[in-house]
């Protein structure tokens, strides 16, 4: 019967093959490059995707972003595509919107929340409360006037809700007023009031053009800030394009080259041993919105071709 080999020969044996694997850049030294990595967990709950390429900051981080690989021609293209992303259309005649039928805010101090709904509910309650002045009362017929009042006073001239075609939902696009709002929809909601904005309701799609471009070029993917910059490193080592850009404080985009096998096997390493808190995969998100977008495009033809 065969002896094995004593455990202190395998781990030298281990530390050499590793050694010789990263000096030749294998993939399989990548993997384990990839591993060493200390992933930090993100809010990925709270990461409003859809509205990422909005952010002017987020398409300059991305643009002036510097890589050697890859011509910059190419990075040049695919940011004129994260600039375009969204197509925004002509805003509809006013009419007023029903509050209980908005799921967010586009603006503003309660943008973070991942609806109007959370928003509305996280509201203090007088006895939670410890400075009066600055409370924002929910309970009465003057709060719910009061509330009104402040919010109209601070929506702005433009009046609009957006409606986000790639998912359905519907965002007030204010300047201030959040808090007022969040109160207005509570009292709807728990005391079954009703409150519409009087406004127009201008519709965002996907550009799929602009999509395709990003997603044949890329897979972007969402991590945190400090985790961003080890990874960087990891595919400069590498040679695997890559471009990355600024998103929140805590979160950065990572765009992996997918003109470079090994960004394949970056992306399946990440997508597939990373826990969902510790990345956010907004290539498969942009994905699902192209291909909703593509089912609305073929329902409009229909509605035409039936009209």
């Amino acid at each position: 019967m065969k002896s094995s080999p004593p455990r202190k020969l395998l781990t030298a044996l281990d530390r050499w093959a590793a050694r010789a694997h990263r000096a030749l850049k294998t993939d399989a030294a990548l993997r384990a490059a990839l591993r060493e990595i200390e992933y930090e967990v993100i809010d990925a709950g709270a990461l409003r995707a859809e509205s990422m390429f909005y952010d002017h900051d987020l398409v300059w981080d991305f643009a002036r972003s510097e890589s050697r690989h890859g011509p910059p021609a190419s990075c040049d293209e695919v940011a004129a595509a994260v600039s375009n992303l969204i197509d925004v259309h002509e805003p509809s005649e006013v009419r007023d919107f029903p509050v209980l039928r908005l799921d967010g805010l586009a603006s503003s101090k309660g943008s973070g929340y991942r609806s109007l709904e959370e928003f509305a509910s996280g509201l203090f309650l007088p006895h939670e409360y410890h400075d009066t002045k600055r409370l924002i009362r929910f309970q009465t017929d003057e709060d719910f006037a009061r509330n009104v009042e402040h919010f109209e006073s601070a929506f702005g001239s433009e009046r609009l809700v957006y409606h986000r075609a790639w998912d359905g939902k519907y965002f007030v696009a204010n300047s201030g007023g959040s808090h007022h709002l969040a109160a207005v929809y509570r009292q709807c909601k728990e005391q079954g009031r009703e409150y519409s904005i009087r406004g127009r309701v201008q519709r965002h799609s996907i550009n799929r053009a602009n999509c395709r471009k990003i997603l044949e070029r890329y897979y972007p993917l969402v991590i945190h800030n400090g985790s961003k910059m080890r990874l960087f490193r990891v595919l400069e080592d590498f040679g695997v394009g890559n471009r990355i850009s600024g998103l929140t404080e805590e979160c950065g985009i990572v765009y992996v080259s997918r003109q470079h096998r090994r960004g394949q096997v970056v992306y399946e390493w990440i997508t597939s041993h990373l826990e969902p808190g510790k990345h956010f995969n907004l290539s498969e998100y942009l994905i699902g919105a192209l291909s909703t977008s593509a089912a609305d495009c073929r329902a409009k033809l229909l509605c035409t071709d039936n009209a």
